[in-house]
């Protein structure tokens, strides 16, 4: 998978953009963790990104929350692209389910 985000961007990178080599990027979502019910928290699910770019990996992790939050700043920064729709939020019964967490990481990634 390639990405490339587009945002608004300040005038340092503006006067370094010249320099700067496109990469591939790599992104993956093997995992997700679903932290358990405690006092005064809901329970709640977040997916490990792994990010493969220039020959370095890392590990994020993220919730469904800043899916939605990107995929509205893509829809606002890049409107003529077409860009998959996001899994729902929930169905009927519960967003931590260990079935409902797989087949919405599937969809994310």
């Amino acid at each position: 998978m390639q990405l490339i985000f587009i945002a608004p961007v300040s005038e340092e990178y503006e006067s370094k953009k010249n320099s700067l080599k496109l990469t591939n990027i790599q992104v993956l979502i093997p995992t997700a963790n679903t932290t358990k019910k405690r006092a005064g928290v809901s329970a709640f699910t977040t997916y490990i990104i792994t990010v493969e770019a220039g020959g370095t990996r890392w590990n994020v992790r993220r919730r469904f929350s800043d899916f939605y939050y990107m995929h509205h700043l893509l829809k606002v920064y890049v409107p003529k692209k077409d860009l998959p729709s996001l899994p729902p939020k929930k169905y009927l019964g519960s967003s931590t389910s260990s079935a409902f967490v797989e087949e919405r990481r599937k969809l994310l990634e």
